[in-house]
């Protein structure tokens, strides 16, 4: 009978032994790892809310990246319009000069020949590239928007003609306009909107030495000047909807990364304060167990 007592005995400490020893284990993955979870066991019943929860992280992470590439994008082409803006005032100032009653012919070939050289300029712009697209190209932004060939009438020929239906598109889901084409910018279909055919214009009222061609040219060139200004708000305004999405989407990854926290991360302070009672509880069984009369199952076990 004592025997029995005493095996029910060792066996009830071993069992309170491991548990303690569980215990600090436990204690000390988490703290190691910093998480109160590391098993989907642990806590079943927050498993489909970490789950939601990082599904929705990963999915304002990939908008992040998104939206930076077409912040990119989209500030390019805009540098790129300031400087097709700034040749579109030179050659307004070189129109004016050639416009002067008093300016001679030969002037006016010279004046043609600098015209020239601004529209190849222009032409180079709306071809321009980022990592092998062409900005402008829309929906085609492989193929070069334009070539130019000055033996041709006019010089400029359009090799696509694809929309940009590209859009972009924040963390909610919500799309904005982020582009236009090369045509719809450089040679719209409304004559008054039409950049490189206004400068076109102006090259050959030069080159014939036409005062009339000249002075509609100006004209044009002014109607052109303006529907650019509205290109450039355009991609201003796209700028801002960047910059307004990657901010809501930094508050929201930083409302999840919290939530996730919040699910997931455990409580340093409990976890050692748990660590160490289990540490008082095991040494003040030892002690107690030392402390027994000898002749018990462990006594026999040496």
């Amino acid at each position: 009978m004592d025997l029995l007592v005493s095996n029910s005995n060792d066996a009830l400490f071993i069992n309170q032994l491991n548990v303690l020893n569980a215990a600090m284990s436990r204690a000390q993955q988490e703290l190691a790892s910093g998480k109160r979870i590391l098993n989907a066991s642990d806590d079943p019943a927050s498993v489909p809310a970490i789950i939601q929860n990082q599904a929705d992280l990963a999915r304002v992470e990939q908008s992040q990246s998104n939206l930076n590439t077409l912040n990119s994008e989209v500030g390019m082409a805009s540098g790129d319009l300031e400087n097709a803006a700034t040749i579109m005032d030179n050659i307004s100032s070189l129109a004016a000069e050639g416009a002067t009653g008093t300016t001679s012919a030969q002037t006016r070939q010279v004046l043609a020949g600098q015209i020239q050289d601004l529209e190849t300029q222009i032409v180079g712009i709306a071809n321009s590239t980022n990592e092998g697209r062409y900005l402008f190209g829309g929906d085609s932004d492989a193929t070069a928007p334009y070539s130019i060939n000055y033996a041709n009438t006019p010089p400029f020929t359009a090799n696509t003609t694809a929309p940009a239906t590209r859009l972009g598109i924040d963390a909610m889901g919500n799309t904005f306009s982020i582009a236009m084409t090369a045509t719809d910018i450089f040679n719209n279909a409304d004559p008054t909107q039409n950049i490189l055919q206004s400068i076109e214009n102006l090259r050959q009222g030069l080159l014939a030495n036409s005062s009339p061609a000249i002075t509609n040219a100006v004209t044009q060139l002014s109607t052109a000047d303006q529907h650019l200004n509205n290109v450039q708000a355009f991609y201003g305004n796209a700028e801002s909807s960047i910059t307004s999405a990657l901010s809501a989407a930094s508050t929201m990854q930083l409302n999840l990364q919290t939530n996730q926290s919040q699910l997931t991360d455990a409580d340093q302070a409990q976890v050692i304060t748990d660590e160490q009672t289990a540490q008082t509880q095991q040494q003040a069984m030892l002690e107690m167990r030392a402390q027994l009369p000898r002749g018990s199952l462990f006594d026999m076990l040496g």
